[in-house]
């Protein structure tokens, strides 16, 4: 789902990814899933399965997805526009197992025909 054009695009991109989380954590995976307009710069389209691994990697007792609005801790975020002005990125921790986590999904925000294409980058430990 194209993210329109705003005024302050990190703080639309932020709440876009709270949502994907959101909606994740419900056990929403189709809807969170069809949110990404793009694969990742290397061509990857992230799917369940892979996100689902990825979680299952991190620490002994893996990962689940909690609410955004439920997570205990501080989050962390951070954001930065690409050179050549064709977007932005925007990291933000995961809410994992009701804590905010260092495990990041890193999200491109790449300007396409007056919005914002979305595309789910990366998911690491900064």
């Amino acid at each position: 789902m194209p993210l329109p054009f705003t005024s302050d695009p990190e703080s639309a991109a932020l709440q876009f990814i709270l949502r994907w989380f959101e909606l994740i954590a419900a056990g929403h995976w189709t809807e969170a899933l069809a949110l990404i307009d793009s694969p990742s710069s290397y061509g990857q389209t992230w799917s369940r399965a892979q996100i689902e691994a990825r979680l299952a990697e991190y620490g002994p007792a893996g990962g689940r997805l909690s609410s955004p609005a439920t997570t205990t801790g501080k989050r962390h975020t951070s954001t930065g526009r690409f050179a050549d002005r064709s977007g932005f990125y925007l990291d933000c921790d995961l809410p994992l197992n009701g804590n905010w986590s260092d495990l990041s999904a890193q999200f491109e925000f790449l300007e396409v025909n007056g919005q914002y294409s979305v595309a789910l980058q990366d998911i690491h430990v900064l």
